[in-house]
């Protein structure tokens, strides 16, 4: 399996958890954007998903990240998919 098919395995992992919680999950077109998935939820507001795989962030993209500029209420989230071991959720 290639590293962008595992990618976007781990994608939809996550955007599968999401939908079976409630919320409605946009996903972004070739992974080109800044965020991986874009959540909604009515009561829970907007997340912004980066997806890993077996891994997490490097420093630069983490601090990418953590200083991007949205709404306050909306949460930046990391999800790691690790093979056989589930994923794991981190606010950044």
């Amino acid at each position: 399996m290639t590293a962008k098919a595992k990618g976007a395995r781990s994608e939809y992992k996550v955007r599968d958890h999401y939908l079976s919680q409630g919320w409605h999950v946009v996903k972004s077109g070739g992974s080109l954007g800044m965020w991986d998935l874009i959540a909604f939820h009515t009561d829970w507001g907007v997340h912004l998903i980066q997806v890993k795989t077996n891994r997490g962030l490097g420093t630069a993209e983490l601090l990418t990240l953590q200083h991007f500029q949205c709404h306050p209420t909306w949460r930046k989230i990391l999800a790691v998919v690790k093979d056989y071991h589930g994923i794991t959720f981190t606010d950044l």
